[in-house]
């Protein structure tokens, strides 16, 4: 097929309406939308969203896996746990601050749930972790 010939066949398939912006109803959708994955990429500063501070009376104690007496549910192997007026958050390797429970999620704390640097069953080991940080409240 010539390509003016192909040219003409889209252009008459438009001038129709079987491309038009109002789609019959039973022409179905494509969906856009990017599929779900298993690992959230770590927030950036592009997301154009505050970070919470802490408080100056905020109590934080640093561990390590090699001595934290527990599964160690992260693949870092330091983290900062940290408690600010019931408000948990875990901070691995120096970097990025999570919460580690709902008030701190509340108050803005990206979550930790989902992240890659998740060690596999994480879940379950977080339990020791959570109990720390409230240690310090």
């Amino acid at each position: 097929m010539r390509v003016a010939t192909v040219l003409a066949l889209v252009a008459a398939v438009v001038s129709v309406g079987v491309w038009a912006s109002s789609e019959p109803p039973h022409t179905p959708s494509v969906s856009t939308a990017s599929p779900v994955t298993t690992a959230r990429a770590m927030p950036t500063l592009s997301h154009a969203r505050a970070m919470p501070t802490l408080s100056p009376a905020a109590r934080s104690r640093a561990v390590e896996a090699s001595t934290f007496g527990a599964p160690w549910p992260f693949i870092a192997s330091r983290a900062e746990l940290t408690c600010d007026a019931g408000v948990t958050t875990v901070r691995l390797n120096g970097g990025q601050r999570f919460a580690l429970n709902r008030s701190a999620e509340l108050a803005g704390w990206p979550p930790l749930e989902g992240y890659a640097f998740l060690a596999a069953n994480s879940g379950q080991h977080l339990a020791a972790l959570i109990a720390a940080s409230e240690r310090l409240c």
